[in-house]
């Protein structure tokens, strides 16, 4: 007896829901960049994940038109890009679907890379790119010392528009539920009142058991082992030794980690340190006796931020702040007034050029409706 063909099962397709306070973030080059510049692209993707497209591969033909008219269909809510001239480098934020645009002059890079190199103890960012760091913001509601021609009052305004903007670029977190094992990372945005320049950087979060023995948490973190490969002559008890001499790295670095109150120590160290999750067995330590600790390692990129300008659409559209260059009234209302006749102008040649596409649409049509209807007519007699 033939078999019964067996069918194709179709399964659902589970639409994915998206969170409106959850920023979508691309991250593109623009232009001609040096090797420097296209790593910190990837960097700040990184940086800025899971919230931002790591493998986005974009093309150079490619204009900044083609990614904000499919914002609205990937649900973006920001675009950043990486420009160079020959007077700088700069980084531009563009608030989606309406703007502002904040343009930055960066004065300072760092790599990721660079830092690991001469960082003692450097570790991967890959494995804590899938939870949202914590963002801390300094100095924005206070707009002094501005080196610039700008006003005191728009000079408040533009860091403040820029501290709300930089706050949107990261996923928000209620400190009531979440928990301490899925803080990861955290990004630092400081404001120095003098200059008015942005200093970023990025650490990852490391709990730290007050109560272990220098020795024992280097070999618990495997870091003698890179000692123990390299000198022969090296044993267990030179790291004793230097532990009750107070010589081990980790007792010097002691006086850089913050303690945390009213948190459950053994729980956090079991799991997140020691990736332990049965603590069934660890019930008879005296947990009063349990001291656990924060410390920071920065991860990189690192970067010093300058505010040239700030634009009012996405990349276009008039000039709200500019550091250098300060107007007066009636020159920004002549300034807005062209600027709206130049988009009314551009409007209304889009408008045309539509509809004479449209036309020669219909045009197209008509001709191949004659076309078939000549091919259904009966053949004339010779």
């Amino acid at each position: 007896m033939a078999r019964s063909a067996r069918r194709r099962k179709h399964k659902a397709q589970v639409v994915e829901e998206i969170d409106p306070d959850t920023p979508r973030i691309i991250v593109i080059r623009r232009g001609a960049l040096r090797q420097e510049l296209r790593q910190l692209v990837r960097d700040l993707r990184l940086l800025l994940s899971p919230n931002c497209a790591t493998n986005l591969n974009e093309a150079s033909r490619q204009k900044m038109k083609d990614f904000t008219e499919v914002s609205e269909v990937l649900s973006l809510t920001h675009i950043i890009a990486v420009s160079e001239t020959d007077r700088g480098c700069y980084l531009k934020v563009a608030n989606l679907p309406k703007g502002p645009t904040l343009t930055f002059s960066i004065d300072l890079l760092t790599l990721v890379s660079d830092i690991a190199k001469h960082t003692f103890n450097p570790k991967s960012i890959g494995g804590t790119c899938n939870y949202s760091p914590l963002v801390v913001l300094n100095g924005f509601n206070v707009g002094e010392g501005s080196n610039g021609n700008a006003s005191e009052g728009d000079q408040t305004s533009a860091m403040k528009t820029v501290g709300t903007t930089l706050n949107k670029l990261f996923s928000p977190i209620d400190v009531s539920t979440t928990k301490m094992i899925n803080c990861k990372r955290v990004v630092l945005f400081n404001k120095d009142r003098a200059s008015d320049n942005i200093a970023m950087r990025h650490y990852l979060i490391n709990l730290v058991d007050c109560n272990t023995s220098g020795a024992v948490q280097d070999l618990v973190d495997k870091r003698s082992l890179k000692r123990l490969i390299s000198d022969r002559n090296a044993t267990f008890s030179d790291f004793i030794n230097d532990a009750a001499t107070g010589n081990d790295v980790t007792s010097s670095l002691r006086e850089e980690y913050v303690e945390l109150h009213n948190v459950d120590p053994g729980d956090l160290l079991l799991r997140h340190k020691y990736g332990l999750k049965n603590t069934a067995e660890f019930e008879e330590i005296n947990e009063g006796n349990q001291k656990v600790a924060v410390s920071l390692t920065e991860a990189g990129p690192r970067l010093n931020l300058r505010l040239i300008k700030i634009q009012e659409g996405v990349f276009s559209g008039s000039v709200k702040f500019h550091k250098y260059v300060h107007k007066t009234r009636e020159e920004i209302e002549k300034l807005e007034a062209a600027f709206r006749e130049k988009r009314r102008l551009e409007q209304e040649a889009e408008a045309s050029k539509k509809a004479k596409a449209n036309e020669d649409d219909d045009d197209d049509d008509g001709d191949k409706s004659n076309n078939a209807e000549d091919c259904s007519s009966p053949d004339k007699e010779l």
